[in-house]
């Protein structure tokens, strides 16, 4: 009887869950937290780049990893040659849009964190602003 009953509860708080979980849409929440975060890998690769540039300068790390990247991806010689170039000549206007880039997509990210956030506690949007 013990168990039974103690499944029965066990079973209760996993219907609650999933009940909850479908009136808040929680798929459709966790799309969008992916989403921006996937999102923002992208300017975050062109920061890594930019910086990396600085290092870029020197002639043989670039015959280096010229070398390096034609041996993994042969026939893309050419492909390879010109973005090391556009890497070093573009680095700062590549920082800056990276930057930018960054604060938009981490600020679209942590904006749909927080309106999963706020769902989860059951926190309306109009009554956010009258208890801050």
């Amino acid at each position: 009887m013990e168990i039974r009953r103690r499944l029965k509860a066990e079973l209760s708080i996993f219907g609650a869950t999933f009940r909850k979980a479908r009136h808040d849409s929680v798929n459709d929440l966790a799309a969008a937290i992916a989403f921006w975060a996937f999102f923002s890998i992208f300017p975050l690769l062109i920061g890594i780049l930019s910086l990396a540039s600085l290092i870029l300068d020197s002639g043989p790390l670039q015959t280096r990893i010229f070398e390096a990247m034609t041996d993994l991806l042969p026939g893309s010689e050419q492909l390879v040659k010109d973005n090391l170039e556009a890497v070093v000549r573009y680095r700062g206007s590549m920082g800056l849009v990276a930057v930018l880039g960054l604060f938009w997509t981490a600020s679209k990210g942590f904006g749909a964190i927080t309106r999963a956030i706020n769902r989860a506690l059951g926190i309306r949007s109009d009554l956010r602003y009258v208890l801050a």
